[in-house]
């Protein structure tokens, strides 16, 4: 069934069939007969109303349709030929895309129009009967070819799936062969995808864009790190399908090493053609709300506050832009009579000068917009992360992207440098529009008058309407003197609400993480006593069998006053901790008391390394990790404690506590070559792609070591050898590891780079936090109980005096 037989029935161009030959058709007739067979196979086996509708049609087809080698054709058709279906123009096939019902703005999101302040605005689009040029991004005809499989829902997750196909593709120096489809063409805001495709890449781009799956495909794989590990032993031209391209964002590489400036360009040419509604001579800024099908308050539909924040910060920096609003106020096609939005609800940006498109009939228009805008702040959606990969300019993410391009800015105001951050980004708008740098958009505004984002002031609400009395009002007695008001404590941090069965879906467990974290960051209880952690979250770990170091752990850190998150080893903690303090692991579930030299040890710390940088990821904090078996015996953030002074230094990416049985001598200083990997702090705002590369390389360093050892593989003599291998690299290993250089404290930088390409990094006083010393000084601040296991822990903090559990808990019961 491949290529044989029927290729005249379905051409890879997508042409119109021509009629075959008398010798051919029996070979025809052969194809349909055996189509037949597979479908009365089907029924047979799944049942007439009990079979998976989408196995079956890729089934079939991949029986009785010919197999496209090359699903994206040259720029230009062969000469004398046409690229149109018969009896369509090429201009109304180049508008198609534009006359699409409904609206669909993703796969997750809503769909932008031009309704601008209650008027419509009428778009015009320039068409082109050019297809996209892919031989410039892969030059060679007998690489290996990539296959991924189409989305199922809208249009941004749908195009986001396919232009990361073909960024991996590029990357892996492979061929993009094309998108094995899904029955529904539509997707479920009401567009005709495959019309979408051809407007986004050019006439019948869709023809040739999306394949049938072959019989059998020369390599499969299950992920995108699977593929990648054995790209080298592909052969020429093979058929390699991997579905899952998405996990790109899971490799230790920057995100930018796959979409790189020239396929940025190149995706973004035929947008490039559409016209624009922004007035020239002025920075045109885009902003993306994420509304439509979403409820009002759900986490995905961010609240107008965050976007009022940046508006507020854009307009100091550039008082003469033009800013545009895209949304959407429509429900999915499955409900269109339950409407959850208004035009009424975006009153609060009109005011605040902005223009407002909804319901767009289009999805192609805000596209354009967008990945051509000076400035675009993008929402919680795929259907704004297509044009952010495009657009070159001043991007703005919301912060739950997992893996942003070089030189987007994380919009959430909780690090030092979101000031800087967005100054140079407004400064790289203005040189986008061609108009000198201003001195406000160079000059970071004053964070006492700029508002943070999420705390600038909603639009003001009609009050409630009070029900008039039916008893006529009594008099009224004399009123005593209003009381002196007392004081109020200052507002605690709202604490996020979410249920409490442990999540089964990623993208939960993602943003489950990042919302503990968040609302636990500030290593104490009271937000406000020690103002300059604000961006660290203090962090543990706990299963069920470890509950009691953990109870232990949290007893003295809740005398000094501390908060913090505990990362949920297993289904049992994380009920027991409640799903305000516990961030379920995003890894192995790991059940029972474990020693060293236990692989299930070692998979615990694989969790504990890939936790902390899917924090740093998620939410762009500071990350200070201890084992439950590490308690505080003082408040160790006050001023003269090691490891507070040194975080509140400000200087280094990375502290750690030395690896030392027992006391060194006087004048020590420690080497750098190696330490205790269960007491660290990791600067997650500081240089946070860098330390983020340096993190998901040691991580992937675990998993290779685990691979070949099975399952073998402690994370501690790993994260050292991977620090080693950058100090010996002399500035080779920046490609894998985020960094060129490494610095230690006291020492001589390894080799000579920039402050940002060094890892800056250093221990803490081992006098201050010794590691299973029999006789820690009493001067100590904090005490990890290592060089032992289990119950010979809990011997060591009882000798130490601190091992008291149960006095917490009476205390507790006693409140």
């Amino acid at each position: 069934g491949g290529a044989d037989g029927c290729a005249a029935a379905a051409p890879a161009s997508g042409r119109a069939p021509e009629m075959p030959h008398e010798s051919s058709r029996p070979k025809c007739l052969a194809c349909l007969w055996r189509g037949l067979a597979v479908w009365v196979l089907l029924v047979v086996t799944f049942g007439i109303f009990g079979y998976d509708q989408r196995t079956a049609y890729n089934f079939s087809l991949a029986i009785t349709q010919p197999f496209a080698s090359d699903s994206l054709a040259p720029a230009a058709a062969t000469a004398g030929e046409s690229t149109t279906p018969a009896g369509e123009s090429p201009a109304a096939a180049a508008t198609e895309a534009d006359e699409a019902p409904g609206e669909d703005m993703s796969d997750e999101t809503t769909s932008p129009v031009a309704e601008v302040s209650d008027t419509t605005t009428t778009t015009t689009t320039t068409t082109t009967t050019q297809v996209w040029d892919s031989t410039e991004l892969f030059p060679d005809p007998e690489a290996p070819r990539l296959f991924v499989k189409e989305h199922i829902d809208g249009a941004g997750h749908r195009m986001k799936t396919i232009i990361t196909g073909i960024a991996v593709a590029m990357k892996n120096k492979m061929k993009f062969g094309g998108v094995v489809p899904v029955p529904n063409t539509v997707t479920e805001h009401g567009h005709d995808f495959r019309k979408v495709v051809d407007g986004f890449f050019g006439v019948n781009a869709s023809g040739r864009l999306f394949t049938q799956h072959p019989a059998t495909f020369d390599h499969t794989f299950p992920s995108l790190a699977a593929m990648e590990e054995k790209r080298t032993s592909f052969d020429k031209q093979s058929s390699v399908y991997c579905p899952n391209v998405g996990e790109w964002e899971m490799v230790p590489v920057p995100a930018s090493r796959y979409f790189s400036p020239g396929l940025r360009a190149a995706l973004r040419r035929q947008l490039e053609q559409r016209s624009l509604d922004f007035a020239p001579g002025r920075v045109a800024v885009a902003l993306h709300l994420r509304r439509g099908d979403l409820n009002k308050g759900e986490y995905r539909a961010t609240s107008n506050k965050y976007y009022y924040g940046l508006l507020k910060r854009a307009r100091a920096a550039l008082p003469e832009a033009d800013v545009h609003v895209w949304s959407s106020t429509a429900n999915i096609m499955a409900h269109p009579d339950k409407p959850k939005w208004k035009s009424s609800d975006f009153d609060g940006f009109r005011k605040r000068g902005a223009r407002v498109h909804l319901d767009d009939k289009n999805v192609l228009d805000p596209w354009a917009h967008m990945s051509r805008a000076h400035v675009l702040i993008m929402s919680k959606s795929s259907f704004s992360m297509v044009p952010g990969m495009l657009n070159p300019n001043c991007v703005i993410y919301e912060g739950s992207v997992s893996k942003p391009l070089d030189g987007w800015v994380n919009g959430w105001d909780k690090r030092a440098s979101y000031d800087a951050d967005l100054s140079a980004c407004f400064t790289r708008a203005q040189a986008a529009a061609g108009l000198p740098p201003t001195e406000a958009a160079q000059q970071p505004p004053a964070a006492s008058k700029q508002p943070l984002p999420e705390e600038e002031e909603e639009e003001p609400r009609e009050p409630p309407k009070t029900v008039e009395p039916k008893e006529p009002p009594k008099k009224e007695e004399p009123q005593e003197p209003p009381k002196k008001e007392e004081p109020r404590e200052p507002p605690k941090k709202e604490e996020p609400t979410v249920s409490g069965a442990f999540p089964s879906d990623e993208a939960e467990i993602r943003r489950r993480i990042a919302e503990v974290a968040r609302a636990r960051a500030g290593l104490y209880k009271d937000k406000l006593s020690r103002p300059e952690f604000a961006h660290t979250v203090l962090v543990t770990g706990a299963n069920l069998a470890y509950f009691p170091f953990y109870k232990n752990w949290r007893c003295f850190a809740e005398k000094h006053g501390l908060d913090w998150a505990v990362i949920a080893n297993d289904e049992e903690a994380y009920k027991r901790l409640g799903p305000d303090r516990a961030m379920p692991v995003l890894g192995e579930r790991i059940s029972g008391m474990v020693g060293w030299g236990n692989v299930k040890l070692d998979s615990v710390g694989r969790n504990k390394m890939f936790m902390v940088l899917q924090i740093m990821n998620l939410t762009g904090l500071d990350v200070l990790f201890s084992d439950a078996d590490n308690v505080f015996r003082k408040d160790p953030f006050q001023p003269g404690a090691s490891i507070g002074d040194l975080i509140r230094s400000g200087k280094y990416d990375y502290i750690y506590e030395e690896e030392l049985q027992k006391a060194p001598s006087k004048g020590h200083k420690a080497p750098g070559d190696g330490g205790n990997t269960g007491f660290f702090y990791a600067a997650g705002s500081r240089k946070p792609r860098r330390i983020q590369a340096f993190f998901a390389g040691v991580v992937d360093r675990v998993d290779t070591i685990r691979r070949e050892h099975h399952n073998s593989g402690a994370d501690q003599p790993i994260f050292w050898d991977v620090m080693n291998e950058l100090r010996r690299s002399k500035g080779s290993a920046e490609d894998r590891l985020g960094f060129r250089c490494a610095a230690m404290c006291g020492q001589q930088p390894t080799c000579a780079a920039s402050a940002e390409g060094t890892i800056e990094y250093c221990a803490m006083d081992p006098f201050m936090h010794p590691t299973g010393w029999e006789e820690p000084p009493a001067s100590s601040v904090s005490y990890h109980a290592n060089y032992a296991t289990n119950e010979a822990k809990i011997a060591k903090l009882k000798k130490a005096k601190l091992w008291n559990p149960s006095s917490c808990e009476a205390q507790k019961e006693g409140d």
